[in-house]
């Protein structure tokens, strides 16, 4: 497949299967990244919205606005959340703008990198899904919360109280790449921890290990991440999460998901 000056408007994943979306000669094309063998991707640095989608279909910005953080306008986000800032630190329960982003049932989880532990929130019908798109190789669902607000409020209670980071830098997230996972020892992490906040806690749910992802592992050295707008190209030897790591003369990792919003030209094989 090639393509010139696409747009690249997503990057999801079904199930085990990462799909990124661009837009491409005035129409959309989904492509399987799950198959590729071999990649050459020139990434602008330049970010540009994603534009929306509507009751008729894909629209882009009308105003091609220059993005940042958000990979969409204000404009192009309203319909699904009137405030950008509220995706991350939400400004009420919904009750005043009305948001189903909002307002739907949100969970607090655990997820598993290796031996990393990180706690997050996301709604409640993507639970696993979110998981599968940060690479994660287990998760647990810890609570069920009535809406976004309160789901923040005890990711955040519990990861402050009980020293559970939200987040890991690439790095650390792919140095695990080069281990070896094993299960009995996330078995023991994810026990012990429910041990230490099961007050916090109704009915947590097991562990959910995540076996499916195109990519062969422990990779023989870590991956090293380079800045997303360059030329990346060489032998793919897998995808895991929002990395994609390739191999010419060295194990390198491209972010995918520091993609969406930008142009690129893109040969896969």
């Amino acid at each position: 497949m090639r393509m010139e000056n696409a747009h690249i408007i997503s990057y999801v994943w079904e199930e085990f299967k990462p799909l990124i979306m661009a837009y491409h000669e005035n129409r959309l094309e989904e492509i399987d990244l799950s198959g590729i063998r071999s990649v050459d991707i020139s990434v602008s640095k330049g970010i540009w919205c994603v534009g929306s989608f509507t009751a008729d279909g894909y629209r882009p910005c009308p105003n091609n606005a220059i993005a940042a953080e958000w990979r969409q306008c204000q404009d192009c986000a309203k319909p699904f959340i009137p405030v950008l800032n509220c995706v991350f630190e939400p400004r009420c329960d919904g009750s005043l703008c009305g948001a189903d982003f909002c307002l739907q049932k949100h969970v607090v989880y655990l997820a598993f990198f290796g031996n990393l532990m990180k706690i997050g929130m996301t709604s409640l019908k993507r639970a696993r899904e979110r998981a599968i798109e940060q690479g994660a190789d287990a998760y647990a669902i810890l609570a069920v919360l009535p809406n976004r607000m309160a789901a923040r409020t005890l990711e955040k209670k519990i990861g402050q109280k009980y020293g559970i980071r939200q987040a890991y830098g690439s790095g650390e997230i792919l140095a695990q790449m080069a281990k070896k996972t094993d299960k009995d020892d996330l078995k023991v992490l994810h026990t012990e921890k429910l041990m230490e906040i099961f007050e916090e806690l109704e009915a947590p749910s097991e562990l959910v290990f995540l076996n499916g992802y195109p990519i062969e592992l422990p990779l023989r050295r870590v991956p090293k991440l380079r800045p997303t707008a360059t030329r990346h190209y060489g032998k793919v030897l897998g995808i895991k999460g929002k990395y994609l790591i390739y191999e010419y003369s060295g194990i390198y990792a491209l972010n995918i998901s520091d993609v969406v919003g930008r142009r690129v030209n893109l040969v896969l094989r």
